[in-house]
């Protein structure tokens, strides 16, 4: 069972960083004149939607067939293609790089055009972070409770 105040803890999470993901693609989008980056938006709403279902049937009884789509859920979306790859990856790591002076032919290589952008765009790369930031704390309380929960 999840303690109703971690598993809001975990949801919220979750939801901000689908929310933020949603956002920032759709800025992305219109600043760099790429419209297949709203693909993430397809993903990310519909997740959201899914997940917050799964929140509300694990408030009312907690199935453990629920749980475990939920937790497959979380882990997939929110921590391993957003906060981790995206957020991570994409972001941190880009910029990180990109500001400690990496050649530019290592920046491409790990970063290639036209898929990633130099920074160049303070809200598109402080959206991009965010999910980084709040990836650590989702992933934290995730860790630290995941044998508690009884999943397996």
């Amino acid at each position: 069972m999840i303690p109703e105040q971690v598993l809001k803890k975990v949801t919220g999470l979750a939801v901000a960083i689908l929310l933020l993901t949603a956002v920032h693609h759709v800025y992305g989008a219109v600043i760099y004149h790429s419209h297949w980056r709203l693909h993430t938006v397809f993903v990310a709403l519909p997740a959201m939607l899914v997940l917050w279902q799964l929140h509300r049937m694990l408030l009312q009884r907690d199935r453990l067939w629920v749980r475990r789509i939920y937790m497959m859920l979380i882990w997939i979306i929110p921590v391993l293609l957003i906060g981790l790859y995206e957020g991570v990856y994409n972001h941190l790591l880009k910029d990180i790089l990109y500001y400690a002076g990496i050649s530019p032919e290592a920046f491409d290589r790990m970063f290639p055009p036209p898929l990633y952008e130099k920074p160049n765009d303070l809200l598109f790369e402080v959206t991009g972070v965010l999910q980084a930031v709040l990836y650590f704390p989702l992933q934290f309380v995730l860790l630290s409770r995941i044998k508690r929960w009884k999943i397996a």
